[in-house]
């Protein structure tokens, strides 16, 4: 699943439909070609209702199962990444600005919420009545009264305190933004920790935090779903791939390759491709 992204990991995809301040997608993420959203973040709230199949879904710090008739309600500006457990996973997304109402509606209502620091994400389970509202905003004409009155109930459930953003929080968007933006370099831990800078125990400590891996193992996941992106997407060789993405010896690149993807950059290609 790709989409745009700042050097900051910010999305910034238009979520717009029909101008309006909210975008809603129907997705599939298939397991065996390793489909993953890669860690990112957007100032949109976010909600997540699947339809068919398993999907691990973290936000922050936090992992989460989501499975059919279940969803979640994410804050604005948090880092979520997902990845498929089912073979397949159909899920219907829904994002929205946080002034999807109105500016004087967000300082007096909805800010409060969005600054909540205890406000990650919540579970949402919906009535037969309020899923079948999600799933004609996909398979039929959108009702946009239906809809807000939605997504107004799901904020509604949020309990609200003042708060503020956390350091370590700032310092693992950072670590990320570093990575994303210069893995085609040949890079070590001391190179992501000093672009802060920090110590390198505290790197790897915010890495496995947020993303359950070593800086440099998670450097090799990214080159290796950025592989797999352009052996989908573009004629390039797979040496010319190797090399692009950041691996400086292709026997290399081809055994890990291998090991995530359970074949061939080669063979992948041939099965997977668009």
């Amino acid at each position: 699943m790709y989409f745009e992204i700042t050097d900051s990991q910010k999305e910034v995809t238009k979520h717009v439909t029909d101008n309006l301040p909210l975008a809603i997608y129907h997705r599939i993420l298939n397991k065996q070609q390793q489909d993953r959203l890669m860690p990112h973040w957007h100032q949109e709230f976010q909600f997540v209702w699947i339809l068919e199949g398993t999907l691990s879904y973290s936000i922050e710090t936090s992992t989460i199962t989501l499975s059919a008739s279940s969803g979640i309600l994410i804050n604005s500006s948090k880092l979520h990444s997902a990845k498929p457990i089912s073979d397949n996973v159909e899920y219907i997304c829904i994002d929205f600005s946080p002034f999807f109402i109105n500016t004087s509606f967000y300082q007096n209502v909805i800010s409060a919420i969005q600054q909540d620091p205890m406000f990650h994400f919540i579970p949402i389970q919906l009535t037969t009545q309020q899923e079948s509202i999600v799933r004609e905003t996909v398979f039929s004409k959108i009702n946009y009264l239906t809809l807000y009155e939605l997504l107004l109930s799901m904020l509604s459930q949020v309990q609200t305190e003042a708060g503020t953003f956390k350091k370590s929080q700032s310092d693992i968007y950072h670590l990320l933004d570093f990575v994303h933006t210069h893995y085609q370099q040949p890079l070590s831990v001391d190179d992501i920790a000093q672009s802060i800078p920090i110590n390198k125990n505290k790197c790897t400590t915010l890495f496995k935090q947020y993303t359950k891996l070593s800086p440099i193992n998670y450097l090799i996941d990214f080159r290796l779903n950025k592989a797999k992106e352009l052996l989908q997407t573009t004629n390039h060789s797979i040496s010319e791939i190797c090399y692009f993405v950041g691996f400086n010896n292709i026997s290399y690149f081809i055994t890990k390759f291998k090991q995530k993807y359970n074949c061939t950059p080669l063979k992948f290609r041939k099965h997977f491709r668009s």
